[in-house]
């Protein structure tokens, strides 16, 4: 018996080219995750070192020199603080693409697709002391600061008057003031974060609804669909007013009339969203167009699982 074989057809040969490009970007995905983890554990032993190493060492130094010190390392932490956050948004769009690469290869108990919430946190009192990365992390980062902010303030305080008169009063006053110093800049801007979560969710509901609603090759026009763009990429909470308004209106403005454009162009457009994605998926996906968001979190959000 002779047995003839079916050259696969171009749906199966387009399938089988998606799975073999996810498995690459997969081990691509988890490569960044471990190469951010390793910067993060690496900045963790660097940088209480060096701060502590600093404040010890600025108890020989004039307090002019101890001044310039505290405030360069004080510059030197912020600016450390600042790229650990960013890499924090980073690490989490990494996670949450390795699980729907994990999803869509049909492995829905993958190690990324199940990652555990933080389920354990200490009472103490009023006050729970919560078990996770970021909270741990930010305490490292938080005494750090309020060292720096100590032999910043202590140097100040040591060429005024009251240090002259009382020995003591420099090392307590400067104490006390960078931790409420620091506790206040802790508190701001983990308020801050969390505004700017809450208006990210809102406007993302709006912005990918109101583009599934628009319709095909409709988008530039509605302006309803460019202000909650603007507002996902502006960068700062809902209340705060930016100058360049306008000129974000008119980028966003292009990128729709480009993605209208792609109505006319099938093979085009199918580098930008799949020809089989429902209403809300391709909406999401034109919004990620419009903003540079994750297209998957924009779906997530806009259908409710997050």
């Amino acid at each position: 018996m002779a047995f003839t074989v079916r050259p696969a057809g171009r749906a199966d040969e387009r399938l089988k080219a998606r799975r073999e490009a996810l498995l690459k970007e997969y081990g691509e995905v988890a490569s960044s995750f471990r190469l951010l983890s390793d910067i993060r554990f690496k900045l963790l032993g660097l940088v209480p070192l060096s701060t502590a190493v600093a404040v010890f060492a600025g108890g020989t130094l004039l307090p002019v020199q101890r001044a310039a010190l505290g405030a360069v390392g004080l510059s030197v932490l912020l600016g450390v603080v600042t790229y650990n956050k960013r890499n924090d948004q980073l690490y989490d769009e990494l996670v949450g693409r390795a699980a729907a690469i994990e999803r869509e290869l049909g492995l829905p108990d993958g190690a990324f697709a199940n990652r555990p919430l933080d389920w354990f946190g200490v009472e103490l009192g009023l006050f729970r002391w919560p078990v996770n990365h970021r909270f741990g992390v930010g305490l490292i980062y938080a005494a750090s600061l309020a060292a720096w902010l100590y032999l910043l303030l202590a140097a100040a305080v040591a060429l005024g008057e009251c240090s002259q008169r009382h020995p003591w009063c420099s090392d307590w006053v400067a104490a006390v003031v960078a931790a409420v110093l620091t506790f206040a800049a802790v508190r701001v801007v983990s308020w801050q974060q969390a505004a700017r979560r809450r208006q990210m969710r809102v406007s993302a509901i709006e912005a990918v609804r109101t583009a599934a609603e628009a319709g095909p090759g409709r988008l530039a026009n509605d302006e309803q669909l460019l202000r909650h763009c603007v507002e996902l990429v502006a960068g700062w909470p809902a209340w705060r007013a930016f100058a360049d308004r306008e000129a974000r209106v008119a980028a966003v403005r292009r990128r729709a009339a480009f993605v209208d454009s792609l109505e006319q162009e099938p093979a085009r457009r199918r580098r930008y969203w799949p020809d089989d994605a429902d209403c809300l998926e391709r909406a999401a996906y034109q919004v990620a167009c419009l903003t540079d968001l994750p297209p998957r979190w924009l779906y997530d959000v806009a259908s409710g699982r997050r």
